[in-house]
């Protein structure tokens, strides 16, 4: 599927949820076979995909249903799931408030203490200024 042009379109912002969702999907699977290049390289191409839109004043975070495959497939520790609170707390109290009922309890959980740490300390920018590699695994070097 070809991404539509208008990126302020519903079309383009479909795109860009089903793109997302297919990406955690693949990053689940690539966390269960424990194989780290490819869960960076999906990270990657979430980032592109997170900007692209971005970059035209039409921002889409990842909706609940991909943080909810994330949550289910990943574990508590991942990056992945760190990555996901990052951009929702680029959003508008607003729009987090509208799908406040619809996100897991572990993610709303970690959320509400990301939210007071990142308030109370200036040593964990948020995304932007950090970009993609916060969240990105060190490869292990094979002998």
């Amino acid at each position: 599927m070809t991404a539509p042009k208008d990126a302020c379109g519903v079309e383009f912002e479909n795109y860009v949820q089903d793109t997302y969702l297919k990406l955690v999907r693949l990053y689940v699977l690539a966390e269960k076979l424990q194989d780290v290049p490819t869960k960076n390289a999906i990270m990657q191409k979430i980032w592109s995909v997170h900007v692209t839109g971005d970059k035209d004043g039409c921002c889409y975070i990842p909706l609940s249903e991909t943080v909810c495959e994330a949550y289910e497939g990943t574990t508590e520790d991942s990056l992945m799931r760190l990555f996901l609170m990052d951009l929702w707390l680029e959003t508008e109290p607003e729009e987090f408030e509208k799908n406040v009922a619809t996100f897991p309890r572990e993610f709303l959980d970690k959320f509400s203490v990301l939210v007071f740490t990142r308030l109370n300390t200036t040593a964990a920018p948020f995304i932007q200024h950090d970009g993609v590699e916060r969240y990105m695994e060190q490869e292990k070097k094979t002998a």
